[in-house]
């Protein structure tokens, strides 16, 4: 239901999934071509080097993304597309109240709703709402595909190095599916894990600190009292213990090295 009046196309990466995907993309019709590009291995190989696939077997000049469990809205791929071309890179907000229970909605940490997160002069951007012009993410090299988390912002933060400005597209939205909070905790204590050996460096060195995301609801002790705030406290809890294991990984790594 894109209301983009150019000429594009769906790019379909199939990570080794087991839930028919492949079979539903093939009955799919679609108003633009639609490719589907599978690993051709039987376990999934993670995000980042689905998304280079897809990025490889893609004919269009901008490369918009997002995520297979999530919905895009209808003007998202032109809002994304008239910013693109103005910047290079563009970013999006994340919507989630549509995909989810309201009372989960309400109480668990959402820091995209106002689009890329700000820290110093630098924007973390998700994968899950982006496009980037063809010529900037191949001077790039695309994702790196040894991270299986935050792989998304390690690269948006190499392009700022590299100089490229994010634009931001408000009206390009992305209802995002939330998960339940025990699965969503431990996704938490990954990207911990993650921010600490790979994008608190890149923050450091780019002058930012090594400040953590922000959390829309920081923990108190009387929030385990209550059981809306719960699901902050296991989230805060997560991450941060995410952070203890990359921190003590990253220095470990050091000395070693060292």
């Amino acid at each position: 239901r894109q209301d983009f009046d150019g000429t594009w196309e769906i790019v379909l990466a199939d990570d080794a999934s087991t839930d028919g995907t492949a079979a539903v993309a093939a009955a799919a019709t679609s108003p633009g071509s639609l490719v589907v590009v599978s690993s051709g291995r039987s376990r999934p190989t993670g995000p980042a080097s689905a998304r280079d696939r897809g990025a490889a077997a893609a004919q269009g000049e901008v490369l918009a993304f997002c995520d297979a469990d999530d919905e895009v809205d209808p003007h998202w791929l032109a809002a994304l597309v008239a910013r693109c071309r103005d910047s290079g890179v563009a970013a999006g907000r994340l919507d989630y109240t549509r995909l989810n229970d309201a009372a989960l909605a309400a109480r668990w940490p959402t820091p995209w709703e106002a689009g890329p997160i700000r820290l110093g002069d630098q924007l973390l951007v998700s994968a899950a709402c982006c496009a980037v012009s063809r010529t900037v993410f191949d001077a790039a090299g695309g994702f790196d595909e040894r991270l299986r988390y935050a792989e998304d912002t390690e690269l948006f933060l190499r392009l700022q190095r590299l100089g490229h400005r994010v634009g931001y597209a408000p009206d390009a939205v992305v209802a995002c599916r939330l998960r339940p909070p025990l699965r969503q905790a431990r996704v938490q204590f990954r990207y911990g894990v993650a921010h600490a050996r790979v994008i608190e460096p890149l923050l450091a060195s780019s002058g930012a600190g090594a400040d953590r995301p922000p959390s829309r609801g920081l923990a108190r002790i009387t929030d385990v009292f209550d059981p809306g705030q719960r699901i902050w406290l296991l989230a805060d809890a997560a991450f941060a213990a995410g952070l203890v294991r990359g921190r003590l990984q990253r220095r470990f790594s050091r000395q070693a090295a060292a």
